[in-house]
């Protein structure tokens, strides 16, 4: 892509690079580029050492930014040309605190730090965490990968009524996306589907989309 080699030049002559967002349709080649930019940059031993990768499907939560990240990216870099990397795959899964804090983060540690950010669904995050971002675009036909089936405790939550309900789907990472799924795997609701892609594009609380596929599934959870 010509953005990606225009920036790898940017870096080679001025070894200044900024933050990306590389966002489009699922599998359009977002992973594979980026990590073709990062061997770009690192060596081997080098990228395993100054890189983090988070999937953030399976850790979306305030801990992973709070802690994780920030144990990281206070480690020295002893490179007196490189910088550390923090890679977020499927970064529209974190929830809304997390990304506060992710901003944040950004915000203390750019100095000697790059933030990368996947993403299919950029509406899903913070305006203010987009906008300090370079966006580079990856357009390609969506092929959707099926998510993983609901953890068997899913069952028992559901004892436990709506709000409790929602307390641990939330606390166990399962996104709406997923839960979504789970409800319509044997069926086509694509007017429903759609509506809630409208939906996650102004309404970026997870807890409250749980709730609306709940209330749209299982109401009487709410009674």
């Amino acid at each position: 892509m010509e953005m990606i080699s225009s920036l790898l030049e940017t870096y080679r002559t001025s070894r200044n690079l900024p933050h990306l967002l590389l966002h489009g349709e699922v599998h359009s080649g977002k992973r594979k580029a980026l990590q073709q930019f990062l061997n770009e940059i690192y060596t081997p031993e080098d990228k395993q050492q100054y890189c983090m990768f988070i999937e953030c499907s399976m850790c979306k939560g305030i801990k992973m930014i709070r802690d994780d990240i920030k144990e990281f990216v206070k480690q020295q870099c002893i490179h007196p040309h490189l910088f550390k990397s923090i890679i977020l795959y499927d970064a529209e899964n974190l929830t809304i605190d997390a990304q506060y804090s992710l901003r944040r983060c950004i915000e203390i540690y750019s100095n000697k730090n790059r933030f990368f950010i996947v993403t299919s669904y950029k509406d899903k995050l913070l305006n203010p965490i987009c906008s300090r971002f370079v966006h580079v675009y990856f357009s390609g036909k969506m092929n959707m990968s099926p998510l993983p089936e609901l953890p068997p405790e899913y069952t028992l939550w559901k004892e436990q009524g709506g709000l409790e309900f929602i307390e641990h789907l939330y606390k166990n990472g399962i996104h709406g996306d997923r839960l979504l799924q789970h409800y319509t795997k044997n069926s086509a609701l694509h007017e429903f589907t759609f509506f809630y892609e409208e939906l996650c594009k102004k309404v970026k609380h997870e807890k409250m989309i749980l709730f609306f596929i709940l209330k749209q599934f299982e109401p009487s959870l709410f009674v």
